[in-house]
């Protein structure tokens, strides 16, 4: 969920009571209104710059000479609610609701504040009457939409969200929320669209950026999603979630270096946070590095002893480094806190067969393929226990949907047609033998595009550096037509094209370089390039920094940044771009290759 918002508006009452005696001494002459009057403007002043304390002291100046004041209250309520007093403003909030019965706006902040203090029956109580006397008062949905989503009511949650989203467009905690809670309902289509919404409003929102972000990353968008996670630190350069988050990106998108280096800084901030040492645990794997991998695995399981993930992983490297019955342990141990988690019951059963145990490792990979019916690792694997327990025909039929599932799979086809000659198929076998003679042709015929796409490549550049700038574009085209797939091509071609003036074509060629390969730092700081020589800085800025997630130690962006950031105006932002490009030194030229 969203974080809770500081509430506006509420405040603690200090005026003597019947009973209390007055202090002995000469009378004091009562304020003048004049003076009064002075006292709210300077509190409204002081709560609105958030000098909290202050604001209560004149607060409670009026409230002592002119009694009780439903506004006054309502305005120390909100200076309690400042100040962390959640007591103080819940009970300011409740006076100033006493004495203003139909003070919609005093009831949705007393609400808020119980909310916060634990009261959600209170609160939601308090939240329903002030949307009774006021309907559309949109910050009463917004906040009974946060108590219903505290008490797990997700679709009255999500209703409350949207009203207040109806009545407030302008609203990007109500956006922001609503966002979070159709990411759940499986929705993240629609939830997109309210993040981007709600840091159109508010671009400085922190938790907006990581929400977004994790969008992006359940969609395998790691370009856009580091961007994110980047941006929410930068904003808050203390959000654990959001370094957790980035180093997992940075680990999927295969940067391991500076996942390793991203979530060290998390730990130090943090050091027991459970996920950063998981994160951590498979960047080390991927570096190649298992004990250390082991060490991080086993960090983040002493700190959550149900992490099923965890095991698993650390199963896996131990299984790659010989330790084969601790990693049967492992992924039983996933197993009894995961029944259904399916890499543990494949990588149980790839055990039973190093084991020699088909017959085990065929219910293990059974259970894998029912939970995840579309993964042809898992069938493939099946096919092969099956065969070691001599159900030859139960093979056939899953080498036959691993291969439907991904048809190029040349190993696939190899055991299929030896086990169909094995059965007496020759037919089959000479059907699959000749898919596989397929497979391997176009493998050659790409490999031989690639070659010669290379060679012309090779061409074009030296063309670019002797400035003969149309034969450089005649041959990036040609190398395009030999392999329509090469990345470099296309980028190198947008190169020509806007050193020749068509900045249209150049910015298609590296869009289609993007396409092509989506972990490239070049295209996105070459379109940048030509976006900024077009005056777009906005478009070329975004650009940039997809450039910099993907490779930070490009000096020359991080000095084209700077640039911008100063024609912008904004030149905290300018300062650091230059600052980190001084640190990189020009070596790393970022020469838009």
């Amino acid at each position: 969920m969203g974080p809770w918002l500081v509430c506006c508006w509420g405040i603690l009452s200090a005026i003597l009571t019947a009973g209390q005696s007055l202090p002995t001494g000469n009378p004091q002459t009562p304020p003048t209104a004049s003076e009064t009057a002075e006292h709210e403007r300077r509190g409204d002043q002081f709560l609105a710059s958030r000098h909290f304390d202050q604001a209560i002291q004149e607060y409670q100046s009026v409230l002592a000479a002119h009694g009780a004041n439903p506004s006054i209250h309502e305005k120390l309520g909100a200076a309690f609610a400042g100040a962390g007093n959640l007591k103080g403003a819940a009970r300011e909030f409740g006076e100033a609701v006493r004495l203003d019965p139909a003070n919609a706006k005093a009831r949705s902040n007393l609400g808020s504040t119980l909310l916060q203090t634990g009261d959600r029956r209170g609160a939601i109580e308090a939240l329903r009457e002030a949307i009774r006397i006021d309907p559309a008062l949109a910050t009463a949905h917004y906040h009974l939409g946060q108590a219903l989503s505290d008490a797990g009511d997700m679709p009255g949650a999500t209703e409350e969200f949207r009203r207040a989203v109806e009545l407030r467009p302008d609203y990007p905690e109500a956006r922001n929320n609503l966002g979070v809670l159709l990411v759940a309902q499986g929705k993240p289509d629609e939830a997109q669209e309210q993040f981007r919404h709600a840091l159109e409003l508010r671009p400085d929102y922190p938790e907006a950026h990581y929400n977004l972000g994790l969008v992006y990353s359940n969609r395998l968008a790691y370009v856009s999603a580091i961007l994110e996670f980047r941006e929410a630190i930068r904003l808050r350069p203390d959000y654990i979630d959001a370094h957790n988050q980035l180093g997992a990106a940075l680990v999927d998108a295969g940067r391991s270096d500076e996942a390793i280096t991203e979530l060290k800084e998390s730990l130090r901030i943090s050091p027991d946070e459970t996920s950063g040492h998981y994160n951590l645990g498979r960047a080390y794997a991927q570096r190649h590095q298992p004990q250390e991998a082991m060490v991080e695995f086993e960090r983040a399981i002493a700190l959550r002893p149900g992490y099923a993930d965890a095991y698993n992983n650390l199963g896996v490297v131990r299984a790659e480094q010989g330790h084969l019955e601790d990693a049967v342990k492992d992924f039983q141990q996933v197993l009894g806190l995961d029944a259904n988690h399916a890499d543990a019951h494949y990588n149980l059963g790839v055990m039973f067969l190093m084991r020699s145990d088909p017959a085990a490792a065929v219910s293990e990979l059974r259970k894998a393929t029912a939970l995840e019916s579309q993964n042809s690792r898992f069938h493939a694997r099946l096919g092969t226990a099956l065969d070691q327990t001599g159900d030859r025909d139960g093979a056939i039929r899953e080498l036959r949907v691993s291969l439907q599932l991904d048809p190029d799979d040349a190993t696939g086809c190899y055991n299929l047609a030896r086990l169909l000659l094995r059965k007496g198929d020759q037919q089959g076998a000479a059907e699959q033998f000749a898919r596989l003679a397929q497979i391997k042709s176009s493998a050659e015929s790409r490999e031989l595009s690639f070659t010669k796409a290379a060679t012309t490549i090779s061409k074009g550049l030296t063309a670019m550096a002797e400035g003969k700038t149309d034969e450089a574009v005649r041959a990036f085209k040609e190398a395009i037509q030999i392999n329509p797939q090469s990345a470099e091509a296309h980028n190198y071609l947008g190169l020509a094209l806007a050193k020749a003036g068509d900045t249209d074509g150049a910015m298609i060629q590296f869009q289609k370089a993007i396409d092509l390969q989506p972990l490239s730092a070049a295209a996105y700081n070459n379109a940048g390039a030509v976006l900024a020589r077009e005056g777009n800085i906005d478009a070329a800025i975004d650009q940039m920094e997809k450039a910099l997630a993907l490779d930070a130690d490009l000096a020359q962006v991080h000095k084209n940044l700077g640039v911008l950031f100063q024609k912008k105006g904004d030149l905290k932002r300018a300062e650091a771009e230059f600052h980190k490009a001084a640190e990189l030194g020009q070596s790393s030229s970022g020469d838009n290759r």
